[in-house]
């Protein structure tokens, strides 16, 4: 089924992906059947001072706006209006995001594993997670009822923040640079940080409720 957007609807909720002839879902833009990385289509990885993560700048140009490119989110009591309206996700097609809140009570443990550029939004208390699921490229929809992220191809699990929690992915999921000015939010999709190591849990959260996918088993 389809909604009014053209996206697919199922039991998930609203699906943005496309699906390939083999039944994956891939991401925008790529070939059916493409699992290759950002780092594969569009540049090599730059290392990241803080030494964790690699981040993954695009070579295509970035004046035309959309995803590679710095993108106006908004005030950010707007967005965490439209994350509540989501039920705690908000979708941002333009630039394969999600936006997720995150909390406050775990900064301190977040300040010893995250860059700057991701810290910049998370501490006014959101994150800007890349669609694309680290394991293969499918696109990770939202789990309204377990409130993680649930890879349908694979099931690879995460948790609301995009640590890694089950699954075959090799990290958590990857995320976006982030400025703050004011109050107004930017997310430069023309680079992206590689999501953290297994083992990374920095909020704590479990399962909220029943998940949506089943079969993520390895940790």
């Amino acid at each position: 089924m389809l909604g009014p957007s053209g996206d697919a609807v199922g039991a998930l909720g609203l699906l943005p992906w496309g699906v390939g002839a083999d039944g994956r879902a891939l991401d925008a833009g790529a070939g059916v059947g493409d699992q290759r990385t950002a780092a594969d289509l569009h540049g090599e990885a730059v290392h990241a001072p803080w030494g964790r993560a690699a981040s993954l700048a695009f070579l295509w140009p970035s004046n035309k706006g959309g995803f590679g490119s710095e993108i106006k989110v908004g005030a950010i009591e707007d967005i965490k209006t439209a994350i509540a309206d989501g039920n705690g996700f908000a979708y941002y097609p333009e630039g394969r995001m999600w936006i997720v809140p995150y909390p406050e009570e775990a900064l301190s443990k977040a300040q010893a594993v995250y860059s700057p550029q991701e810290l910049a939004g998370m501490e006014k208390g959101i994150l800007a997670l890349y669609q694309k699921c680290p394991h293969l490229g499918c696109r990770v929809p939202q789990c309204e009822t377990s409130q993680w992220f649930e890879c349908p191809c694979h099931g690879s699990q995460y948790n609301h923040v995009g640590e890694k929690k089950g699954g075959p992915a090799p990290r958590g999921m990857d995320r976006f640079a982030m400025t703050v000015d004011g109050d107004n939010l930017t997310v430069d999709t023309g680079t992206i940080i590689q999501g953290p190591a297994i083992g990374t849990n920095t909020t704590g959260q479990e399962a909220e409720g029943p998940h949506c996918v089943t079969g993520g088993s390895a940790h």
